[in-house]
């Protein structure tokens, strides 16, 4: 088993980031930590993405579901 502590991992604006291809597996995961209100820009991956929020509560658009 590999083990990855998350202050190890590539911060990028608001998020350490686990890009799976890096890392030979299929998922990605980016522990963000954000204020309230702030916001992600739209955007899209080739692979898939897993959004985790441990507190408080956000929204999510996938096409045209929210």
């Amino acid at each position: 088993m590999n083990m990855t502590h998350r202050e190890k991992l590539r911060f990028v604006g608001m998020s350490h980031e686990f890009v799976g291809r890096e890392h030979g597996v299929a998922t990605s995961i980016f522990f963000v930590t954000a204020p309230p209100g702030r916001k992600v820009r739209m955007h899209w991956h080739v692979y898939d993405e897993v959004i985790l929020v441990q507190e408080g509560r956000g929204l999510c658009t996938v096409g045209n579901e929210q």
